[in-house]
């Protein structure tokens, strides 16, 4: 869809050039009209006869051999741009699609600088291309929103690869990035393919941005129990679990919060740890959590489930 937009831009960049470079048509001629004369009197022939045969074989040639400087031209280009985008921080993916783009453009140009320097209007088929550009563009409007979602996914960089994320409603590791869509692997070692536009459009949770979590476990106790022995003893199963866990971060220090009293004291247990370690670290406190409430009398309620009868 690209080709589509740059063409016409291409194309006048193309008049342009050639409005300044000598005309090959005329060089060519003057070129071949005193070898076929040659041509002509050794095989005792018109040179009208040998001048037009000769003049195209001409022609075909040096076609051939623009095409063919513009074939390296345009490598040249692509290959430039990657060197340049390599000592950026730009992704990899758009480092190709933008190298990849220029290259095209630069074929294109050259292409046109061909037709019209041996006379041929490319401004038809310009037209022709663009026109055939518009309506596949309109035939695939998700497929080019899923591309400027990918774009602005790769400018943006929201999250990287390997980064582990909640995106479209789905929760894993980010696998890769593409212009049309974008992989991730759940935890349970899923493969799944979403594509950009769903992304971009909607909330992106990056749980691997920050490099430290917040772990974090709730706690029922006995509403007859004394908040202030609660809390001490909590604190110390937080360090406990910070001494026995290599995830935990000991600054800030643990902190044990009394958030709700339906009834029952619930109170939240809160530890640092590192990222990519909030389940190690949750598992860590609810067992030293419970070795340390095993020792008092602050038992812990079972979650109550209300049953209404319908008549």
């Amino acid at each position: 869809m690209p080709h589509a937009i740059t063409e016409p831009i291409a194309a006048e960049t193309a008049k342009k050039i050639v409005g300044i470079l000598p005309n090959p048509a005329n060089a060519l001629t003057q070129f071949v009209t005193p070898i076929s004369q040659s041509i002509a009197e050794a095989l005792g022939v018109s040179p009208n006869l040998v001048q037009p045969l000769l003049l195209l074989l001409a022609k075909v040639l040096l076609a051939v051999l623009l095409l063919a400087a513009t074939w390296i031209v345009a490598s040249w280009v692509k290959r430039t741009l990657e060197r340049i985008f390599e000592r950026t921080e730009i992704d990899e993916t758009l480092e190709h699609f933008c190298a990849n783009a220029a290259r095209w453009v630069t074929l294109v140009i050259g292409i046109i600088i061909c037709l019209e320097a041996f006379g041929f209007s490319a401004t038809g088929l310009v037209v022709l291309l663009s026109t055939a550009g518009i309506a596949i563009g309109l035939a695939l409007q998700g497929s080019l929103s899923h591309f400027a979602s990918g774009i602005m996914l790769l400018i943006f960089r929201p999250f990287k690869i390997a980064d582990f994320v909640t995106a479209a409603g789905r929760e894993g590791t980010v696998a890769d990035i593409d212009l049309f869509t974008t992989t991730i692997d759940t935890t349970d070692n899923r493969r799944i393919i979403i594509p950009n536009g769903q992304i971009f459009g909607t909330v992106i949770e990056n749980h691997s941005f920050h490099n430290r979590r917040l772990a974090t476990i709730r706690l029922t106790l006995a509403a007859s129990a004394d908040p202030d022995a609660i809390r001490a003893d909590l604190l110390a199963a937080a360090h406990s679990a910070i001494a026995a866990s290599p995830a935990a971060i000991k600054d800030p220090p643990p902190s044990a919060t009394l958030v709700d009293l339906p009834g029952n004291q619930v109170w939240a247990l809160s530890v640092w740890c590192r990222r990519g370690q909030v389940d190690t670290m949750k598992e860590a406190l609810w067992l030293a959590a419970r070795e340390a409430l095993s020792k008092t009398d602050h038992a812990v309620q079972p979650p109550v489930q209300l049953i209404k009868n319908i008549t």
